[in-house]
């Protein structure tokens, strides 16, 4: 009986406090605990979709923009031709990239093993020595003093420098190392450097069909060398023998003119054409295709083929030789005998060519909607060329537009071995462009092997 009264008294208890009784009508009326924020209709002329024309006209602005904002897309001259939309003159103020890179130095370690003035542990000898042994620098320097676009053509002059230092092997870690009995150590001093005008006209159109607008273009190119100098050691060694300390040298130089008269000091005439390559030709070959008809959004693909044709000769360079043997009973005399001894050289005379390979780049870009584009694809040059090897350089790069007029942008490379992040912003108007990216070498900051920025100011009607 007293278990049949509990059990009543809470059917009735949960009944009275949620209403669920059939007859007792005055507790229907329960508080409420959350009411659902009305949301803001949007006009449908504001709506952005696929089918509406402010869709397209924003979704192809931030494009656009997106595209004159890439290094690789600017090169290729087929984008001459889908300008004429958002602007017809343009004027580039400045334009400047600068990378400086090596493959086992990094600010980081330097602060770690030469800061504190400590004496270096065991570990510490190791890594300095292991980093001393593989130094590679490279240098690559690009200024655009000048770029000007009318129409579907366009003007451009570019000034290249480009510097590649190998240096390894372990004299230079000989401070750091034991002269231990039966050392014999080898050593690279090669380096090689050139700087060439390149002068381009660029000519783009386009061809529409029902389910994609294609384009081509071509760049006239105008080649002139300013310096070419390359150094190369056949044979650079030490050797700690019981009997006697010895070192063997053959090393060669070579340039043109104007590096020669630089070295020897010698009065530079303004008038020797001499000093400069011969002038020479080359094109650059650009092709692109918007598949926007065909899935409705933008989706486009670029091939750009650049440098077809292109050497530089200096005529009348001069290759120097030289070749040492050096030996003493050990290391002091050893040192004293550098200064006296003798240097056998061998000069000769001859034209210098460097062919500057091809390099094809495939791009695609997407944007799945307005704010947001994103790119990959790879560059590839035919053969080794100074900073550039022919493995295929693999990129990736992705930007976000918070307003129609401001990105940030974040992308990624392979090249030499190296990962390349590279950290942009931009203010692109109708009227302006004003881009700087900041790249980094395996790491970032004080871990990082190599550092680039790049800077560009442009103008449009």
């Amino acid at each position: 009986m007293k278990h049949n009264f509990i059990i009543t008294f809470t059917l009735l208890f949960f009944i009275n406090s949620f209403g669920i009784g059939q007859n007792n009508k005055t507790n229907f009326n329960t508080s409420i605990i959350y009411k659902e924020k009305i949301k803001k209709k949007i006009p449908e002329k504001n709506k952005l979709n696929r089918k509406k024309k402010k869709y397209w006209e924003k979704s192809n602005k931030i494009f656009h923009r997106f595209s004159r904002s890439s290094k690789l897309s600017n090169c290729n001259p087929a984008n001459l031709a889908i300008n004429s939309p958002f602007y017809y003159f343009r004027f580039d103020l400045m334009d400047l990239e600068a990378n400086f890179s090596n493959k086992s130095l990094s600010p980081q370690f330097l602060m770690d093993y030469f800061n504190s003035g400590n004496q270096l542990s065991n570990s510490g000898l190791d890594e300095v020595n292991s980093s001393l042994e593989n130094l590679n620098f490279m240098l690559n320097l690009e200024i655009n003093p000048l770029r000007i676009e009318f129409g579907k053509m366009m003007l451009s002059s570019n000034i290249n420098t480009m510097v590649n230092g190998d240096f390894k092997g372990k004299i230079l870690a000989i401070p750091f190392s034991s002269l231990n009995l039966g050392y014999n150590s080898n050593q690279n001093l090669n380096t090689e450097a050139l700087s060439f005008v390149k002068n381009s006209i660029g000519l783009g159109r386009t061809f529409k069909t029902n389910f994609a607008t294609f384009r081509v273009g071509i760049n006239y190119n105008y080649l002139m060398g300013l310096i070419y100098f390359k150094t190369k050691s056949d044979t650079f060694n030490f050797v700690n023998n019981i009997s006697n300390v010895s070192s063997n040298l053959s090393f060669s130089m070579e340039g043109n003119k104007l590096i020669w008269d630089s070295i020897n000091d010698s009065v530079l005439n303004n008038n020797d054409n001499q000093y400069f390559s011969e002038v020479s030709n080359g094109y650059d070959l650009g092709l692109g295709v918007n598949l926007k008809k065909i899935i409705h959004q933008n989706l486009d693909i670029e091939l750009f083929i650049e440098n077809i044709g292109s050497s530089i000769t200096f005529k009348n360079g001069t290759k120097k030789t030289y070749s040492a043997n050096i030996s003493a009973n050990n290391l002091i005399d050893f040192s004293d005998s550098l200064s006296s001894t003798k240097i056998d050289t061998i000069s000769s005379s001859n034209d210098i060519t460097i062919e500057i390979p091809l390099k094809t780049f495939i791009k695609a870009t997407y944007q799945p909607i307005p704010q947001i584009v994103v790119s990959g694809g790879f560059e590839k040059y035919s053969k080794d060329f100074l900073t550039n090897n022919s493995k295929p350089i693999i990129c990736l790069n992705g930007a976000i537009y918070p307003l129609n007029w401001y990105n940030l942008n974040y992308g990624i490379r392979t090249k030499n071995g190296q990962i390349i992040q590279i950290l942009g912003a931009g203010i692109q108007s109708k009227l302006m462009d004003l881009l700087v990216e900041v790249s980094s070498y395996d790491g970032i900051l004080n871990n990082s092997n190599g550092i680039g920025i790049s800077f560009r100011l442009s103008f449009y009607l």
